[in-house]
């Protein structure tokens, strides 16, 4: 059983339940930062019966500073982000990972896959931020409000295509102003 709920893992629910394994290792694909996630080992023996076993815990640091993660997912058909999102390999495991120094892809990379990019901006000073985004089909731009991702909205979004840099042609390309405070780290 693994799962970032402690009561899923406990309860043996149907969603932290990973199977039966034959080997002794389990691959939790791409972990998010500052996060608590948990685990527990049962024992089948040869007659059947379960041993269950104890939960452990360990806890991600903190994100990477001044990278992004870039993550795909080959294999993706469609342009509408429910195609990525709803591929039983996302979020989990993604085709490939790699950090970046900056918030820009690869263009004119592939055909038929999804991306996903993430980091953590920390204002160098307090003011009025506004955001862009641009891509080949659909995309969304998604703010936090503080560090921790669960508190992340759409803040801008194409919702057609664009050129690589092209930041005016449709009009929720643009965030409206967001109030940002410096020193504050926000996912």
């Amino acid at each position: 059983y693994y799962s970032n709920s402690f009561a899923d893992v406990n309860d043996g629910a149907a969603a932290a339940d990973k199977g039966e394994l034959t080997e002794m290792r389990y691959s939790t694909g791409v972990l998010r930062s500052s996060t608590t996630h948990y685990w527990r080992v049962d024992e089948v023996g040869l007659d059947g019966a379960v041993i269950e076993g104890p939960v452990w815990s360990f806890t991600t640091a903190e994100g990477v500073e001044n990278k992004v993660v870039r993550q795909w997912w080959s294999g993706i058909s469609g342009t509408a982000i429910s195609a990525l999102t709803s591929s039983p390999d996302y979020p989990s495991n993604p085709t490939g990972t790699e950090l970046l120094d900056a918030f820009e892809g690869p263009v004119d990379w592939a055909d038929n896959y999804g991306t996903r990019m993430y980091g953590w901006l920390t204002p160098p000073q307090s003011g009025d931020y506004t955001f862009w985004i641009a891509g080949d089909d659909l995309q969304e731009l998604w703010l936090s409000t503080d560090a921790d991702p669960t508190n992340a909205v759409v803040i801008a979004r194409v919702a057609t295509y664009t050129s690589s840099r092209e930041w005016t042609k449709e009009a929720g390309q643009q965030s409206a102003p967001i109030a940002l405070q410096a020193g504050r780290k926000y996912f």
